[in-house]
């Protein structure tokens, strides 16, 4: 689905939507708010043409073409009876970039759980508090484990319902330069793609996102046996997830659109060296296994994704 251009009102955007299909494009035509209308269509193959038919209707609205479309399928409006369409979009391409929400609220919880559970603790009471707040949030719990000497089962929080675990090691960190970089590289990548996608979109991304890299570090201590394999922490896995979605949107993007050129190849090679680079150990104990899953997680959810736009041949249009 792309968006190809916005009207200024309904009348204009209904008649045009009309002729879109009567072309046999498959369009979509949506309220955004607070005064425009937009114009979307579903074949990627169809951008090109309907982009030059909206160039002749805002030209000429009122050519007998349009108009001729108009009366045939579309009612007149009036003040009691609105055009129909198909829904009022939240948070849409052209006003997602003024709100990143998801973004910034990501960034805030982190900010929030670095300040309630600090990294230097003063007092035995404080480092006990910490553990145990530490320990509802990690992938499996750790203090238990380490007053009875003996590790649980693999997944057994998980098994036993603890699901938030999946994603709540994610916004814990290390120290304030782990956290500072990580909401650097967060807002870099996260405000881009949320501008194009949309706020409900990229919390479901980031959920999946930070699901998949903690499974897969913490998968991965458990084959080699690391008598801890949940102490690992951090949003390193999202942002290489929402880097490899941005690389792979881009990568498929068709001239003009939104994606294209968004992702450029010095970033790419930063991006793959920085990765390769913690393998070596030289920054320290690193969750590699998370920042490549999620790399990994993060181009799989866009190529699915394009794949899905692509094939789909299901016409939705409502006018």
């Amino acid at each position: 689905m792309r968006l190809v251009g916005v009207l200024p009102n309904p009348e204009q955007a209904t008649t045009f939507g009309a002729y879109l299909q009567s072309l046999g494009i498959s369009a979509r035509v949506d309220q955004a708010p607070p005064s425009s209308w937009e114009i979307w269509v579903r074949d990627e193959d169809q951008v090109s043409r309907s982009l030059s038919e909206l160039e002749r209707f805002v030209a000429n609205p009122r050519a007998s073409e349009f108009l001729k479309v108009s009366k045939n399928t579309i009612k007149a409006a009036n003040p009691y009876e609105p055009p129909q369409v198909t829904r009022v979009r939240f948070n849409t391409a052209s006003q997602a970039g003024h709100h990143p929400i998801v973004t910034l609220g990501l960034i805030l919880m982190c900010l929030v759980v670095a300040i309630a559970i600090p990294f230097d603790a003063d007092d035995d009471y404080e480092k006990m508090r910490q553990w145990n707040l530490h320990d509802q949030m990690l992938y499996e719990p750790v203090y238990s484990q380490y007053l009875n000497r003996q590790p649980a089962e693999p997944f057994s929080a998980i098994r036993s319902g603890e699901v938030w675990r999946l994603v709540t090691p994610a916004i814990m960190h290390g120290n304030w330069t782990h956290l500072i970089m990580n909401m650097m590289m967060l807002f870099t990548y996260g405000a881009v793609i949320e501008k194009r996608d949309g706020s409900l979109r990229m919390l479901l991304l980031c959920l999946f996102l930070a699901a998949f890299s903690n499974t897969a570090q913490y998968t991965l201590g458990v084959l080699l046996n690391r008598p801890f394999p949940s102490l690992f922490l951090g949003m390193s896995g999202v942002v290489f997830g929402l880097f490899g979605y941005a690389w792979i949107r881009s990568y498929y993007a068709r001239a003009s659109d939104a994606w294209d050129g968004l992702v450029s190849s010095q970033q790419v090679y930063f991006m793959l060296l920085y990765g390769l680079i913690c393998v070596t150990g030289i920054f320290g104990p690193v969750a590699n296994a998370a920042h490549f899953g999620g790399m990994f997680a993060g181009m799989l959810w866009a190529w699915v994704g394009i794949m899905y736009r692509k094939n789909t041949q299901r016409k939705k249009v409502i006018l």
